[in-house]
């Protein structure tokens, strides 16, 4: 996030209702507000429900934080909690309460009227918060269903509900939680917003989405080929599904690609560590974003990354996505497995440096994965043998 306090962004940010604290508070953290962060601060000032479909890097996390900041002020303090923010796990929940944290510094008291309820603590702490001084409750499904089972949540003062990642929630299987969201908005007041966020809309979400938000304005922004044009898109072959063979394999692309700072990306935490272990014993300075530290830990060590200290950072995509802003990025992607899902080639993909490469490690499974990938975004994913070395460095760099 880049500080400006430049005309530009006033003349950029004056058109889109907020307050005017909110406002200095966002100038100072961003240049401009993008288009669909204004749409969306736009309907919900007219107070209308919407549905939002948008990719990674769309500014999509920021306009949530941009709309609970405002739901803040418009709030009456007398009633605690009347807003709800659900995202599908706690690093995303950590990551969207930073940053209301940077932009509401100019309100007061914004540490009390907004509260992070994920696990790791104990629930009680979370219902003395919400029955005196939370306004807003970022959370997990993980923690809203026992607040929920406990009867620790009056929802007769819930005037805002916001789902992000919506079709995630979906696919992973939430099914108590689901039902408890249902039961939350069977409770809320009546003249409640509703905001549903998701990247993609599969026929599921939009049952979901019409029987809980039957009137709502749709946004959407779908067209993200060209955030991966000036990028090359390579894979190897790492063998079968064997760990082993791919850690061999991931050695050498760092070999290769010895002088360029490097993201590995897993959607496994265990091997995350396997990952580390294996490449510190050639580069003592190989980092991890691991879950298990505090969020404070895992952003001193992207600031390590992002100042040279490391040349390799592993990360899962979701840690990542919860700590990698968008002004850092770096020559080399390397997917040490081939992402399930085209959005997450997406994010993936979008911290590689322009003129840098995305390299898939690939298995007979994945040949299918790859071939989607390459539909979805209409680009030419190719092949990086690895007995090679000289041409790959001075051809793929």
């Amino acid at each position: 996030m880049a500080n400006t306090n430049d005309g530009g962004a006033e003349e950029n940010f004056g058109w889109v209702p907020m307050h005017q604290d909110l406002r200095r508070g966002i100038q100072r953290e961003f240049n401009e507000i993008l288009p669909l962060q204004a749409r969306i601060l736009l309907s919900l000032s007219h107070r209308n429900n919407i549905v939002v479909q948008a990719h990674s890097g769309t500014g999509k996390t920021t306009a949530i934080a941009m709309s609970v900041l405002q739901q803040v002020h418009d709030n009456d303090h007398n009633h605690p909690f009347q807003a709800l923010v659900l995202l599908p796990c706690r690093e995303l929940a950590e990551q969207l309460h930073s940053i209301v944290a940077k932009m509401g510094k100019h309100i007061v008291n914004i540490k009390e009227l907004v509260h992070l309820a994920i696990g790791g603590s104990q629930l009680r702490g979370d219902y003395d918060k919400l029955i005196t001084s939370t306004q807003v409750a970022i959370t997990t499904p993980g923690r809203l269903s026992p607040l929920v089972k406990c009867g620790m949540l009056n929802m007769q003062n819930l005037h805002a509900i916001f789902v992000d990642d919506a079709d995630q929630l979906l696919s992973q299987g939430f099914f108590d939680e689901l039902q408890v969201l249902h039961y939350v908005f069977q409770q809320r007041a009546d003249d409640a917003l509703v905001a549903l966020f998701c990247t993609n809309m599969s026929e599921d979400l939009a049952a979901l989405a019409r029987r809980l938000v039957p009137h709502a304005d749709h946004i959407a922004v779908r067209d993200n080929s060209h955030r991966l044009s000036g990028t090359k898109h390579l894979y190897c072959n790492a063998g079968e599904q064997d760990l082993r063979g791919r850690l061999q394999a991931l050695s050498e692309l760092c070999k290769i690609y010895s002088e360029s700072q490097i993201f590995v990306f897993t959607e496994s935490h265990r091997a995350v560590e396997a990952i580390a272990v294996e490449l510190a014993a050639c580069d003592p300075t190989v980092m991890r974003l691991s879950p298990e530290s505090p969020f404070k830990v895992r952003e001193e060590t992207l600031s390590r990354f992002c100042t040279g200290a490391c040349r390799v950072l592993v990360s899962t995509d979701r840690v990542a996505q919860a700590v990698i802003a968008g002004n850092h990025n770096a020559k080399i992607i390397i997917n040490f497995d081939v992402p399930r899902h085209e959005d997450e080639y997406l994010r993936r993909a979008r911290h590689a440096a322009p003129a840098g490469a995305v390299v898939s490690l690939v298995s007979s499974r994945d040949v299918n994965a790859l071939r989607k990938i390459e539909e979805c975004y209409r680009i030419n994913i190719e092949h990086l043998p690895l007995n090679i070395a000289e041409h790959t460095i001075h051809y793929y760099c």
